[in-house]
């Protein structure tokens, strides 16, 4: 397990010393580290505790991050298409807590989620037209090569 090594060696710590705090086999650390053997999980709790992290930091996320990089000299922006999917779905929110309102549904309440769904499509803009560029100056740079 990489990642085991990698928070070791991040913490300034030899195999020595971690299978001492973990109070495992050096060997079997050893095995852990390279691969050769999987780790159960009483010896991931042992390691997560001895290191000071969680268990789950033993196994990084393999999904992409949700931003992506710009064309150089543009700040990094999140895809259109997820861009233009959240305010598709603010936008339905609107109009749901609209029809809500119409029907008499509790009228204090509404109002504030209104203003809120509002308030948080009015910050999405800047990111929408970010997106925009960014895909403008992609689209630019993939016509030019």
């Amino acid at each position: 397990m990489e990642e085991v090594r990698r928070i070791r060696k991040e913490r300034g710590l030899t195999q020595d010393q971690l299978a001492e705090l973990a109070n495992i086999d050096r060997a079997g650390l050893s095995l852990i580290e390279s691969g050769q053997r999987p780790p159960k999980v009483d010896t991931l709790e042992k390691l997560a505790g001895a290191l000071g992290v969680e268990v789950a930091d033993f196994f990084p996320r393999s999904q992409p991050d949700l931003f992506t990089g710009a064309p150089e000299g543009l700040a990094p922006a999140l895809p259109v298409e997820f861009v233009h999917m959240s305010r598709a779905t603010i936008d339905r929110a609107i109009g749901t807590a609209e029809r809500w309102r119409e029907e008499g549904q509790d009228q204090e309440m509404l109002a504030a989620y209104i203003a809120f769904l509002h308030a948080l499509r009015a910050e999405a803009a800047p990111l929408e037209q970010r997106a925009i560029l960014v895909s403008d100056a992609s689209i630019a740079t993939a016509g030019a090569a």
